[in-house]
């Protein structure tokens, strides 16, 4: 892809990182443009403004590191000096802030999710391989009378132990 390449040629030139800025598509869910975009990328953040003054930014992907984690900052302006008429001139300078503080809405499971979890826990400190872990998900009817296992598979992300073994506890 010729953005990637060439993005790629000034960083190793210039021994530095350089960041491509895009816009999320209009539902909000995935970047626009080509998949190929995101496959040549090597972390993908999303950056918010909330309600009050902060921007928080959060790994939503990244290539070889941890996702999820978000600082926040916030925006103020500084007078650098006066102009030949003696009007002020401001700048912006971006200060740290405080994360806002976690909602209870923000972590609610599906019910797919809360049988699932509720299943891998009850196996106890031991685990449950996957496929034992999807068959009984299927006795409490998850993929027969509801939607299948692949739903629940984005909020148990981490729970493996990298054996196809998923730990409760």
């Amino acid at each position: 892809m010729l953005v990637s390449a060439h993005s790629d040629v000034k960083g190793r030139a210039f021994r530095c990182v350089v960041a491509i800025i895009h816009h999320c598509g209009i539902e909000g869910t995935r970047p626009r443009g080509h998949t190929s975009l995101t496959g040549a990328a090597d972390a993908q953040l999303a950056v918010k403004r909330d309600g009050a003054t902060r921007v928080i930014v959060t790994v939503e992907w990244m290539k070889d590191g941890p996702e999820g984690d978000s600082i926040a900052s916030k925006l103020e302006t500084i007078e650098v000096g006066t102009d030949e008429d003696g009007e002020i001139i401001t700048s912006c300078v971006i200060l740290p802030a405080e994360l806002p503080a976690a909602t209870p809405s923000d972590n609610r499971l599906t019910p797919n999710q809360q049988t699932m979890y509720r299943v891998l826990h009850e196996a106890g400190p031991r685990g449950l391989s996957l496929e034992d872990w999807y068959e009984r998900a299927r006795s409490e009817g998850i993929g027969i009378r509801r939607r299948g296992t692949s739903s629940c598979r984005p909020s148990c992300k981490g729970s493996c132990n990298g054996n196809h073994e998923w730990m409760g506890g």
